[in-house]
């Protein structure tokens, strides 16, 4: 046990230190998929940003309804939402 105990408290030694190595590369390798913002950033308020909508198909009761179906992608200042189907209901007048 006494030549052996060295080389026994060196291992524990070195997996302690390369323990957090490991780890830090796992954390690297778990950001791999996250998507990258790479559009320049909008200034000021968003909601006085244009809205753009483009759909495969669209159907609309004006103006009080319309329903977007079809790779819908949205975009209003920062902001993306892309979805299958969009129904967008208008309750009130703005201003």
């Amino acid at each position: 046990m006494k030549k052996s105990f060295p080389t026994l408290l060196a291992t524990m030694i070195w997996t302690a230190l390369y323990s957090q190595h490991a780890l830090a590369d796992l954390a690297e390798q778990c950001m791999l998929g996250v998507p990258v913002y790479d559009k320049p950033l909008v200034s000021g308020d968003p909601n006085s940003q244009p809205v753009t909508i483009n759909a495969d198909d669209s159907r609309a009761d004006y103006p009080k309804s319309a329903l977007f179906s079809g790779n819908v992608h949205i975009e209003q200042g920062n902001s993306t939402l892309t979805a299958k189907e969009v129904e967008l209901n208008q309750t009130e007048n703005p201003g």
